[in-house]
């Protein structure tokens, strides 16, 4: 499985030296093969490791991350309040930016707790900055 990652060294590796680009090409072709389901997430983590040490540290933490990320937007997508939710935060972000009254935000407030009903509410407010 080809993820299209570009195979040219960054500026970062090349500042390392020629062994650089070997770890470097070695760590893509490692993703590569995490994503298609080559190669596990322990192996991935031991690969990472006997390239970096414990740099790997940051690496891993990134892709722990990302897969965090990842599954809770699929949660989101997946469940329709959730995505009423978001267009919501949507229509009170234009009116933010276009310059909403107290009342506008009173309203958007109401909106929410009626869509989630009995759920916790968390209020984000949204600060234009200039």
């Amino acid at each position: 499985m080809q993820l299209g990652l570009p195979r040219a060294l960054p500026p970062l590796v090349e500042a390392y030296g020629p062994g650089a680009a070997r770890f470097y090409n070695a760590l893509l072709e490692a993703i590569e093969a995490l994503f298609a389901g080559e190669m596990s997430a322990g192996m991935f983590q031991e690969t990472a490791r006997s390239m970096f040490g414990f740099e790997a540290t940051k690496l891993l933490s990134i892709d722990r991350l990302v897969g965090a990320v990842i599954k809770h937007a699929e949660v989101v997508l997946a469940d329709k309040a959730s995505r009423a939710l978001v267009g919501l935060f949507h229509q009170q972000r234009a009116a933010v930016l276009a310059g909403s009254s107290p009342a506008g935000r009173e309203e958007y407030r109401r909106a929410v707790a009626e869509q989630c009903g009995n759920e916790s509410v968390v209020l984000v407010t949204l600060v234009r900055l200039s």
